[in-house]
This record gives C-alpha cells, structure tokens and sequence, in this order.
C-alpha cells in the first residue's frame, strides 16, 4: 500500500456517508407499482390504458431505483424578452 508522503491528500478514509434512504422509496415503489400491473392483469382480460401507466410508471420507478443519482437534473431554459417592446412593428394585415 502507497503512504501518502507529501501530506496533500487526506491521510484517513473518511467518505462521506452517502444518505440511500431515497433508494428505499424506489424500491418500494416499484414493488408497489409491479403488483398494481399484476392486479390489473388478472382482472381485465385485454390490454387497457390502466395497464400501460402502471407499466411507466413500474419502469420509471425502477430506472430512479437503479440510478446512481438522486434527483433528476433540471434543465431551465432562459428566453430573453425584448428591451423596447414598445418599437416592434406589427402587421395589421393579421399576419
């Protein structure tokens, strides 16, 4: 094993705890989720829309359960508003 010699790396293994309850609840949703398909499927016979949600959602819980992060990144997206709205032309003509 390598000893840290300069001393500009930390000298114990202390990690940051990593908080996993979030992964709990995926879990548990998605166990909640594949029952509720099951459920349906037993009860309808035929291919239903009810099916099809529980099925996306079964899917999108299993996909945060199995991800590595806890939230989704979220994108925001800034449009600029003129500066003198007061000097944009418009065509009467309804166009």
């Amino acid at each position: 094993m390598l000893h840290n010699v300069e001393g500009n790396q930390p000298t114990t293994d202390d990690k940051p705890i990593i908080d996993t309850t979030w992964n709990l609840k995926w879990k548990t949703s998605t166990e909640d989720w594949l029952v509720e398909l099951l459920s349906l499927i037993r009860k309808q016979k035929e291919p239903t829309q009810e099916q099809a949600y529980a099925l996306r959602k079964c899917k999108e819980a299993w996909t945060n359960w199995n991800s590595d992060s806890q939230d989704w990144i979220k994108h925001g997206m800034t449009i600029s508003l003129p500066t003198n709205p007061d000097n944009l032309k418009e065509n009467q003509d309804g166009n």
